[in-house]
């Protein structure tokens, strides 16, 4: 318990600390932050997490929230139990928090629906719907999410069938996307290549609600944003509010995705061993081979710089939806074609995509011409 306030403690002095340099910086410019955890539609991703702190342990968290001083003997220990939760209980909820969700349940991706050539995606509010964790001092293990069950529409037909976590699961879904592909062999090599990459961010506020869900016992703590990112690429599959840029790519040192990066690599460039092509499309560097096409993380690169672009065009019409843009590029760098699949085509966002689209930018590659196709999802 007291390694655990040490660090709640050390927690709220950092983000005070930043946050303060923040407002600082921004006092001519920006209206205060909210402290309610609410989005407004304006609002990114981004700017709700800037200030958020990494909660490394959210069972401590929670039990600074939960916990009680009366197993404390000692008069003394009491009082100071009582005085440390108190003072964090007034503080914790006025600070944003963030987690890369561990949790199978936090990302959910069906089978392979001929339908819609592709996969629906789901992100949750999922911390803890598999496995339940400690929380504080409680010797009973719970489970732990970012919203009530009953804040969310539970699978109609479904739950009774489900595993209990993918019950869960369903009954606390943040956002979902069908992502679709040119072929279902692309389909496959996304679902083996991607897949098992993605990353579930999760952004929140230190308040705690208990709840029933079936025979299980869980807390809730405070939504404010989540994403699913690909950890190995940066690129945003789905996010609520929605992202205008590339995610932080994961450590070098991090040997899973380090190493499946460099297979996808490998297999999409066709060249063993080759080394990313440059970043800038007017790079001529004549010593240094060029691959025979353009990356995974190349292509995210790019389409990541334009990114802005294209969601300033949702900003302008507020109409969400899936943008997958197909591309030609030719072995020097430049766009040949691009065009926009979905029920966006045709439309005014639609067109405002396409334009942005063209735009992009790519470095060289040892080929004629590379087709591929790239989704932007536009979501409030």
């Amino acid at each position: 318990m007291r390694t655990a306030l040490l660090w709640l403690a050390a927690a709220l002095a950092a983000t005070g600390a930043r946050a303060g340099d923040a407002r600082a910086a921004d006092d001519d410019d920006k209206a205060p932050a909210k402290t309610d955890g609410a989005a407004d539609d304006g609002e990114t991703f981004e700017a709700l997490v800037r200030d958020a702190q990494p909660a490394p342990d959210v069972g401590a968290l929670l039990g600074a929230l939960t916990d009680r001083c009366a197993d404390e003997k000692r008069a003394l220990d009491r009082a100071r139990c009582q005085v440390t939760l108190a003072y964090l209980r007034k503080t914790l909820p006025e600070h944003p928090f963030t987690i890369t969700a561990r949790d199978p349940a936090a990302i959910s991706v069906s089978a392979y629906d001929g339908s819609l050539k592709g996969y629906r995606i789901g992100l949750t509010a999922c911390v803890a719907c598999g496995n339940p964790i400690r929380v504080g001092r409680s010797a009973e293990p719970v489970f732990v999410t970012l919203k009530k069950p009953g804040e969310a529409k539970t699978a109609g037909g479904k739950a009774g069938a489900q595993p209990a976590a993918e019950a869960l699961a369903d009954t606390v879904e943040i956002a979902a996307l069908r992502l679709g592909f040119p072929s279902p062999a692309e389909a496959q090599r996304w679902l083996a290549e991607v897949r098992p990459h993605l990353r579930a961010e999760l952004v929140f506020n230190a308040t705690a609600s208990e709840w029933k869900f079936r025979s299980a016992r869980g807390y809730a703590l405070g939504l404010v944003a989540g994403r699913i990112v690909d950890a190995c690429t940066g690129a945003v599959v789905l996010s609520s509010p929605p992202s205008t840029g590339l995610a932080q790519r994961a450590a070098r040192e991090d040997e899973d995705c380090t190493s499946a990066a460099r297979v996808a690599a490998k297999a999409e460039a066709g060249t063993p061993g080759a080394p990313p092509p440059p970043d800038d499309s007017d790079d001529d560097d004549d010593d240094k081979p060029l691959p025979a096409e353009l990356s995974r993380v190349v292509i995210a690169q790019s389409m990541g710089r334009i990114r802005g672009q294209v969601f300033a065009c949702f900003e302008r019409f507020r109409v969400p939806g899936a943008a997958p843009l197909t591309y030609e590029v030719a072995g020097n760098g430049t766009v040949q074609s691009v065009k926009l699949g979905g029920a966006l085509a045709g439309t005014p966002t639609g067109d405002c995509i396409v334009e942005a689209a063209r735009a992009a930018r790519f470095p060289r590659f040892d080929g004629p011409l590379q087709s591929f196709t790239y989704p932007f999802f536009l979501r409030r």
